[in-house]
This record gives structure tokens, sequence and C-alpha cells, in this order.
């Protein structure tokens, strides 16, 4: 993420999905756009970036990456949502379907992402 947000916080902004010829992205704020709710904490941070956990609490599209811009820390590489080029440093490192039994999976680190997570305190496993 761009920039150092507060420690932790809960960002509760409805998100519409607004269309300009073939491109489209989710705007918040648009009148009777669907709730989007995502909780989020920082896990580190360095060099004017920060690595943080989101928990998402509604599935809207693009929902992180809109939330975290339109808090003004924008994912890094995220063009679409102003986290400038490069490749999108988006993960969902760990998901957890609380089903009976509960289903885990987890993803490793992709290494465009890990040289960033380490100058923000992460240390692989």
């Amino acid at each position: 993420m761009r920039g150092v947000p507060a420690e932790s916080g809960v960002i509760d902004l409805p998100l519409a999905k607004v269309t300009s010829g073939r491109a489209w992205k989710m705007q918040p704020g648009q009148k009777d756009a669907p709730a989007a709710v995502t909780a989020w904490r920082v896990m580190g941070k360095g060099a004017g970036m920060a690595w943080v956990e989101f928990s998402p609490k509604t599935g809207r599209t693009h929902q992180i990456r809109a939330h975290a811009a339109a808090i003004g820390h924008p994912i890094l590489g995220d063009a679409v949502y102003g986290g400038g080029g490069g490749v999108l440093h988006l993960l969902a490192h760990r998901l957890l379907l609380p089903l009976n039994p509960p289903v885990l999976a987890e993803a490793p680190v992709p290494p465009h992402i890990i040289s960033n997570l380490k100058v923000c305190g992460y240390v692989e496993k």
C-alpha cells in the first residue's frame, strides 16, 4: 500500500460500477450503491509503504482496491485505482471459509511482492 494509514480501521463505503466507454471501475459514494465494508490492520511499515491485512466483510468487485484508494492509500501497482504502474501488489494469501468443517487455503507470497514486504518488516517462513 502506498503511504501508511492508521494502525487499523473499517471502511464502510458503498461501491458502484461506473463505466466510461469500454473501461469501468468501482466508484465509492454513488447514490444507491450496494454496501461495501472492509476492515484492515497494518502489519508493518517502511519506506513510505505499509503491509496491510484486509478483511472484506462484503464481496464487491475490486472492493479492497477501491477502498484502499478511497482512504488515500492505493495498492502498489494498481494503475486503475491510483497505485502507479508495475505489477499489482495484492494477494489473497490466506482464505478461511467458515464451513463445517472449515476450509483453509494458503498461497505463497510471489517474488515481486517479497522485497517490498521485507522493507515493511515481513520475515519469510
